[in-house]
């Protein structure tokens, strides 16, 4: 077989991998011996020695020549990929799918930024409507997103903290934020907003400075739900789900009055959302006072509280027979971090905030030996007991007739 018929034969076998594969960037160890052959391809077109029409059908069927466009090519297309799927260009640094291409992006504007990038790169990326400015694009992004947000709740008042896109909700703040800083200080630096987006988020709408309904109005807004025949957790305005969801991140960290807790109780909110994750942790806590004896579980419990540590281990100490003597071993397991933070709860519910805990939680708790407030009390008794009886010394002591 001649040469130029061994060449047709491998130029058919790349073809057909590129009709199923869609690009010509075969690996070099290919079963077939088709990357090798193409290797030296491009070796013989770098020594010059690769025959025009030889060049123009690798060329057809998109067989690059340089190590480094085809390294290009492949990120390109990966960005393609992604534009299609998620409708821009702002690849996360923490995209799994295509591992690198976050900082393959950032690589390109910093080669069109220092005039460095090839005017036929440009053109493919501009064709993708890449961002060459990170910061215009996310001020583009949020505000696509903001747009959605009016679409559907009919206003761009995002709650904050809104957990359905805490990035929008932030983003809001800020505008406004950045805003009545401007506006105060009388000065306008990078990161204030330009006149056309300002003009853009007026005809959208925004409000610079929404009314906050108080704590009562919002209150009202949930009874009246109630009041309909609806359960409190079945609100679906926004702003009061989110304002539902601060009540008890307000309850967990003991902070809400007594009044308000009480007001919303009788409307039936659920503080706890899943009401198994108080019977999980009593289940955790039976079990290991069980293998340890309640002593040594408080003892490790009490040793973390006032402090930010959840961690601790609980220790036992068996003795074993041997012949004539005895031996003691030490048997250690570690609490886990979830039922040492609910217990630090629970116990500051008690103490602090009794009306937080249900009666029946409270039995519960009492059932497993856990009576804080009770300790208290004894303690105080204790004390009171104590300082009378130094009191009753101290008077006893001074009324005796000196001895002469």
């Amino acid at each position: 077989m001649s040469r130029q018929a061994r060449w047709e034969r491998q130029f058919k076998i790349l073809q057909q991998f590129v009709d199923e594969h869609g690009h010509a960037n075969v690996p070099f160890h290919h079963p077939s011996g088709l990357g090798k052959w193409l290797s030296r391809q491009r070796t013989h077109w770098n020594r010059g020695k690769l025959g025009a029409e030889r060049y123009r059908l690798l060329l057809g069927v998109g067989c690059t020549f340089n190590y480094y466009d085809a390294c290009w090519m492949k990120r390109f297309q990966e960005l393609c990929v992604y534009h299609t799927q998620h409708g821009h260009t702002m690849v996360s640094s923490n995209n799994t799918q295509f591992p690198g291409l976050a900082e393959w992006c950032v690589k390109q504007r910093h080669l069109a930024k220092v005039g460095k990038l090839d005017d036929d790169r440009y053109r493919r990326l501009e064709g993708l409507k890449f961002v060459w400015e990170l910061k215009e694009g996310v001020w583009e992004q949020h505000f696509e997103e903001l747009v959605v947000y009016k679409g559907t709740y009919g206003d761009c008042n995002v709650p904050k903290g809104w957990v359905e896109n805490d990035g929008l909700a932030s983003w809001v703040q800020d505008l406004r934020h950045r805003r009545w800083a401007s506006v105060r200080s009388g000065i306008k630096d990078s990161s204030t907003l330009t006149q056309t987006q300002e003009r853009r988020l007026s005809q959208l709408g925004f409000e610079w400075d929404p009314p906050c309904p108080t704590w009562e109005e919002r209150y009202a807004a949930v009874a009246a739900v109630r009041a309909r025949g609806g359960a409190v957790d079945s609100v679906t305005d926004q702003e009061l789900r989110q304002w539902l969801v601060e009540q008890r991140r307000f309850q967990a960290r003991g902070v809400l009055s007594l009044d308000r807790f009480t007001r919303l109780n009788a409307l039936g909110l659920r503080w706890d959302k899943d009401d198994s994750v108080f019977s999980t942790r009593i289940e955790q806590l039976e079990k290991l006072i069980r293998e340890h004896g309640f002593e040594a579980v408080k003892d490790a419990l009490e040793a973390v509280v006032g402090c930010s540590q959840t961690a601790c281990l609980v220790t036992t100490r068996l003795w074993t027979t041997h012949g004539e003597g005895e031996e003691e071993a030490v048997r250690a397991a570690e609490i886990p971090p979830s039922v040492v933070s609910w217990y630090k709860r629970q116990r500051g519910y008690a103490r602090r905030r009794s009306w937080c805990l249900s009666p029946d939680r409270r039995r519960q708790l009492a059932g497993l030996g856990f009576m804080w407030a009770a300790e208290d009390e004894l303690a105080r008794m204790n004390w009171q007991y104590m300082d009378a009886e130094d009191d009753n010394s101290t008077t006893s002591t001074s009324t005796e007739a000196p001895q002469r």
